[in-house]
């Protein structure tokens, strides 16, 4: 669906740019895409996706690094400021 919406002429730099880098001449994909992310709004390509890319890490870590890793956040938890 087209609509038309006004963007800052800086975001609109940004956008340009960051279709450039993956090779996309506009950015309506982009932008599609940014706004399902802060929406919630994912497609079961997405989820599938990162589901791969999640199960790529699987071993990236020791079990030492790993234990280490939860200890230091259960840690900053522990210190970690909340409103009231």
């Amino acid at each position: 669906m087209r609509t038309t919406i006004e963007i800052d002429d800086e975001v609109r730099a940004a956008l340009i740019r960051r279709a450039s880098e993956r090779g996309e001449r506009g950015y309506s994909d982009l932008i599609n895409e940014m706004l399902r992310r802060s929406l919630g709004i994912e497609n079961g390509t997405e989820r599938e996706a990162r589901a791969r890319r999640i199960e790529a890490l699987a071993g990236s870590f020791s079990e030492e690094q790993a234990e280490r890793m939860e200890e230091s956040i259960r840690e900053s938890r522990t210190r970690w400021r909340t409103e009231s």
